[in-house]
């Protein structure tokens, strides 16, 4: 695997609409009615998971084989992680699809199909076509641009920070009178103020780590909305 700060996918992909979790679809041509068997299409799913862990380093991956009736294939759904990383990977995986010449382009066009798996990035249209793609991608999830997810991201590290940060003041304020009352009581109760310590400091660096993962998440939609302007120019 390369490094991934550069997202592969040619477009616009804060703007374009992909299936979401992130997904590939892989497409596998079938002239026997090997598809109708049941196990033989849960052992090609299983075979494909070890291929694309083992021989190709994808990690957290989940794939779901079907049996597509209506162009005798078998149909994988390869489900990545939610978040930038597992776009990353999904995306690398429908470019080596495309790079040698067995993408979308290629499964669709009207050349002889090969015995060898084609692959392209679930988008808008696979979501909306009829038939067993169209079915289960609706199943599995919704319609999202990467610029949404970014901002959900967001949105919910704020949501995640304002609670943190309230139960911090909250905290600190129980600390401080506790620390007033102990001074008064000749700290008699030493051992609970140990215990509110301890809570203080978790509680902190928690606090410190939000607002990291906060100020990753803006750079992140920040270059994201760089890579839509040198696009535009």
């Amino acid at each position: 695997m390369g490094d991934h700060d550069e997202l592969p996918f040619v477009g616009n992909v804060n703007q374009d609409e992909f299936v979401y979790p992130w997904t590939v679809i892989i497409k596998k041509p079938c002239t026997s009615d090997l598809g109708n068997d049941r196990n033989y299409v849960e052992e090609c799913g299983m075979g494909l998971h070890s291929k694309l862990v083992l021989g190709h380093g994808f990690t957290h991956i989940k794939v779901h084989p079907l049996w597509n009736q209506q162009d005798h294939s078998l149909s994988f759904f390869v489900r990545f992680k939610k978040d930038l990383s597992g776009f990353h990977y999904a995306t690398s995986l429908a470019k080596s699809f495309e790079l040698n010449g067995r993408g979308k382009k290629d499964w669709f066009g009207e050349g002889e199909k090969t015995s060898r798996l084609y692959g392209w990035m679930a988008v808008e249209d696979d979501y909306m076509t009829e038939g067993v793609i169209g079915e289960y991608l609706h199943q599995l999830g919704k319609l999202q641009t990467v610029a949404g997810i970014l901002y959900e991201e967001v949105m919910e590290k704020n949501r995640i920070l304002k609670k943190i940060e309230c139960m911090y003041n909250e905290t600190s304020l129980r600390f401080s009178n506790q620390m007033d009352k102990n001074d008064r009581l000749e700290r008699k109760h030493s051992d609970e103020l140990r215990e509110m310590q301890q809570e203080h400091d978790e509680m902190k660096s928690a606090l410190d780590t939000q607002r990291k993962e906060l100020e990753f998440c803006r750079s992140e939609l920040e270059k994201h909305k760089a890579e839509i302007e040198t696009v535009k120019k």
